[in-house]
């Protein structure tokens, strides 16, 4: 479809498509689903390019992107972006009942040794545990690679999650 309006797939990333205009400068579509972002230096081929597309499919124009599948997008005066996602991690507090907590500087308590599940250990809540590293391990690949380590850690555990494992996946929330 989009190879329809002179755009190119990126090798490294099916869902980022490329166009290049006569003098060189890109324009790059994010695709996911029915959700896209159009990002470029030239406003004029921007809005051309929007043009085209809802000429040929309905869509909504939203304007500057403040959202996109999940992360926040804010926009420096200086020209930075700032792409994070504190609403979702917010509800993720929430939901786990973590609203309030004590903050920690490091995602896993490096003296804690996380095992299997033994016969003298307290069983944690599969569900809600699942429910935690789930959450975490989406937050850890749009905006948070920095937990990233200790989230796959904990996803080792899924099938029976002890309490040393829910505790150290409520550590990282």
């Amino acid at each position: 479809m989009l190879a329809d309006f002179d755009f190119k797939q990126s090798t490294s990333d099916p869902c980022i498509w490329i166009h290049e205009d006569t003098n060189g400068g890109q324009t790059y579509i994010a695709l996911y689903v029915d959700d896209l972002l159009i990002a470029g230096e030239n406003k004029t081929t921007i809005m051309t390019i929007k043009r085209r597309l809802s000429e040929r499919f309905e869509m909504k124009d939203l304007g500057i992107a403040k959202k996109f599948l999940g992360m926040e997008i804010e926009y420096g005066t200086d020209g930075s972006i700032k792409i994070h996602q504190n609403q979702y991690i917010q509800q993720l507090l929430e939901r786990h009942g973590m609203i309030g907590c004590n903050s920690v500087t490091t995602p896993l308590d490096t003296s804690v040794k996380l095992i299997a599940i033994t016969e003298s250990d307290a069983p944690a809540d599969s569900t809600e545990y699942a429910s935690i590293v789930g959450g975490l391990t989406f937050a850890a690949y749009v905006t948070r690679p920095d937990i990233a380590c200790a989230v796959g850690i904990l996803s080792q555990f899924l099938n029976k999650p002890s309490s040393a494992h829910m505790h150290a996946a409520k550590r990282i929330l």
